[in-house]
């Protein structure tokens, strides 16, 4: 947090460009639920395809799509000689739904895990200001593998959505407030930005910001 004149040098410096890997690890984020139903679809899929096989030609459609929806709830009682698609089907499918009802539960008690996870994070970057710059910014960063912290007032923005698919932790509170800024971490991040639009908050959250350093040694 820096007003020196080589200070857009010195975060050029810092901030690395994303790798293949993190590129790739930023579009399975982007898109890990529709990913995630689409495997849910295919090991049905290969569920029915196996029950199909495995009941013989007497058994109907409707006869190896209810079994099927049966594996979900660890119902696919089978013997003998099972087709590989249905082996595979009646492990998976499970899986896959516990695993969905899991990130349910989290996306319920999001804030909390939130929180629990800012415990630990150090040399992060804080965004306190979730307009447009800062959501460009947010995007733009957390693309080049950063973690980061946004710190915004309202609620309801319209911004918020997007954040969830992208790992990025979303406080609600006012950033002038040491508090807020505490839960942040910080007093334990590598840059803040004050994005609010308006220049006499922005001064008032840098100087909060300073009081959360104190006199110790710090990276901000």
């Amino acid at each position: 947090m820096s007003s020196a004149p080589d200070s857009k040098t010195t975060i050029g410096t810092k901030l690395r460009r994303p790798g293949i890997g993190t590129r790739l690890a930023n579009w399975i984020r982007a898109w890990y639920w529709l990913v995630s139903i689409v495997l849910i679809f295919i090991s049905l899929g290969l569920g029915f395809v196996g029950y199909r096989e495995y009941l013989g030609p007497q058994a109907t459609a409707f006869d190896a799509l209810y079994k099927t929806f049966k594996i979900a709830g660890l119902g696919a009682d089978v013997t003998g000689n099972v087709p590989w698609t249905l082996e595979v089907s009646r492990f998976a499918t499970p899986l896959l739904f516990a695993h969905a009802v899991f990130l349910g539960l989290g996306a319920l008690f999001r804030e909390r895990y939130n929180l629990a996870r800012l415990l630990w994070w150090r040399n992060h970057i804080v965004i306190c200001g979730l307009g447009k710059q800062g959501l460009l910014l947010a995007k733009s960063l957390r693309e080049q593998g950063h973690r980061e912290v946004v710190i915004d007032n309202e609620h309801g923005n319209a911004y918020g959505d997007e954040f969830r698919f992208r790992d990025i932790i979303l406080l609600h509170g006012n950033a002038q407030d040491l508090f807020v800024l505490r839960r942040a971490a910080a007093h334990r991040a590598r840059f803040l930005f004050a994005l609010t639009g308006n220049d006499g908050q922005n001064a008032e959250i840098a100087m909060q910001s300073r009081a959360t350093i104190g006199d110790g040694a710090t990276q901000l």
